[in-house]
């Protein structure tokens, strides 16, 4: 499964500069990570913050207003510096390592049209770096804490709903993406024999190669859709069920019906 992922997200090409990307500019990503958490964490606390903004300023207390803007404008600036130097450092890193796989392809005597197939790869580990872990680092953050949330605050009925339709979602997911893995391998192979069939020069070989790879893609994005469908559904059912369950709650507060929605 690992070794899928890692396919999905890099050639085995662009595999080899991962760790040279990292270690050349360590401190300059380990800083640009630093400041995406400060922006995961304020996105997992808003709707917490939103709510006990409300509550106070329904009880006249203006403290927790005060701190939802105080945050926010310090979130706006972090994310300023935090853009302006996302920019410079990882174009600085695709640029350097753009330029070192060409002089190493100059050296190995490559030709024209393999450098151009091959030079794009170098930005797939920058990428990777760049937004895939942060991404998923968010979602994860984002469900651990507000689970965390829910069990903490509200009464057992919500707690069970809540999960139970968590765990359901979690295994639609699997169960998609499990079939999705076979085409993938298969598509993955099949791109690996991309420049051979270019370099056949039959058009009947390389349309039966497009076929084959339209194919697989198509199966996959019906796959993907019927999955999105079946998420979409359980969206709806959680959200519906929750405002209703809510509503039952005892002494909940408005804020807090906005938290926990």
């Amino acid at each position: 499964m690992k070794r899928l992922f890692l396919k999905r997200i890099c050639d085995k090409k662009s595999l080899k500069y991962l760790d040279k990307v990292f270690c050349n500019s360590k401190n300059d990503i380990i800083k640009l990570w630093c400041f995406d958490a400060i922006d995961m964490a304020y996105d997992w606390i808003q709707p917490l913050l939103i709510g006990c903004a409300i509550d106070g300023l329904i009880n006249q207390r203006y403290i927790g207003l005060i701190i939802l803007i105080v945050l926010y404008l310090i979130n706006v600036v972090i994310n300023y510096f935090n853009n302006t130097s996302d920019d410079i450092v990882y174009n600085t890193i695709k640029s350097e390592f753009r330029v070192r796989y060409y002089e190493n392809a100059l050296k190995r005597n490559l030709n024209t049209s393999t450098i151009e197939a091959n030079i794009e790869l170098v930005d797939k580990p920058v990428e990777f770096i760049r937004c895939f872990c942060v991404n998923y680092l968010n979602c994860i953050g984002m469900l651990c804490f507000s689970l965390f949330f829910i069990l903490n605050n509200f009464s057992v009925f919500i707690k069970i709903y809540v999960v139970a339709l968590s765990i359901v979602a979690a295994l639609i997911g699997i169960c998609f993406n499990k079939k999705q893995i076979p085409n993938l391998n298969e598509l993955y192979s099949i791109k690996e024999k991309q420049r051979d069939k270019i370099g056949n020069r039959n058009s009947g070989i390389y349309k039966t190669f497009l076929n084959k790879m339209y194919s697989l893609n198509l199966h996959n994005s019906i796959i993907d859709s019927k999955g999105t469908l079946f998420m979409n559904f359980i969206t709806v059912c959680l959200l519906a069920g929750s405002l209703f369950l809510l509503t039952k709650e005892a002494n909940i507060t408005l804020g807090m019906m906005y938290s926990g929605i």
